[in-house]
């Protein structure tokens, strides 16, 4: 007997450690009726500078059954990623999450773009889902937490490059565009003691004139006493 539990004790233990090095879903859980809605980044963890998308999963709960995959005609959804949360002011034009048919059954995807700078983004989507109107707003990290689910803020690919940690094309384009504010601040100021050096000789020859004429005025002879 007590062989039996030690058997099963270490069966019990191989399995938690095998579910422990399983990586944790990272995509945000909803629910839209009887549809279970699990969205986030194609793939995660997230990097600036790597081509990524959109990735979304619906399926119908059905009581006493496993969820049936939505077919492609069911849902009519667009996505509009803006960086920050809903607020946010940086907004992609709004594109199409088409059925993927290389993927799950029940999988939508945007079409690929590349996230620039690390920090939180807000998949708005909008359309119909099972002739519904449909507008969501899914935000990742802690602050758009449902349930306790998520999907991973954007990171910095810096802190997983080696050997060097190179600056990405945001950092680059940040440090050009203030070469460019200096470059631009010096040449104004260049240009306004040009104007100012140019006044200065022009009021300097004009007093010169002023006394040359001055010095040539014939002055007047004194009376005879």
């Amino acid at each position: 007997m007590s062989r039996r539990l030690s058997v099963l004790a270490a069966a019990l233990l191989a399995i938690w450690i095998v579910a422990a090095a399983l990586p944790a879903s990272a995509h945000l859980h909803d629910r839209f009726g009887a549809v279970e809605i699990e969205i986030g980044w194609e793939t995660e963890p997230t990097f600036t500078g790597q081509p990524n998308a959109v990735a979304m999963f619906l399926h119908e709960v059905r009581p006493r059954s496993q969820a049936v995959p939505l077919e492609p005609g069911e849902a009519s959804l667009n996505v509009e990623v803006i960086f920050g949360d809903k607020a946010g002011t940086q907004k992609m034009n709004p594109v199409p999450l088409e059925p993927f048919e290389f993927g799950e059954p029940g999988e939508w995807r945007s079409e690929s773009f590349v996230p620039t700078r690390p920090g939180a983004f807000t998949f708005h989507v909008t359309g119909t889902l099972r002739g519904r109107a449909f507008d969501r707003f899914y935000t990742s990290g802690e602050r758009g937490a449902i349930g306790g689910t998520k999907f991973d803020d954007v990171r910095e690919v810096a802190a997983v490059s080696f050997p060097e940690k190179d600056p990405n094309n945001g950092q680059l384009q940040l440090a050009i565009d203030q070469v460019r504010k200096t470059a631009a601040t010096a040449a104004q100021a260049a240009k306004d003691d040009a104007k100012n050096a140019k006044l200065f000789g022009i009021i300097g020859i004009a007093l010169g004139v002023i006394g040359i004429a001055f010095g040539l005025r014939p002055r007047r002879k004194k009376a005879a006493s």
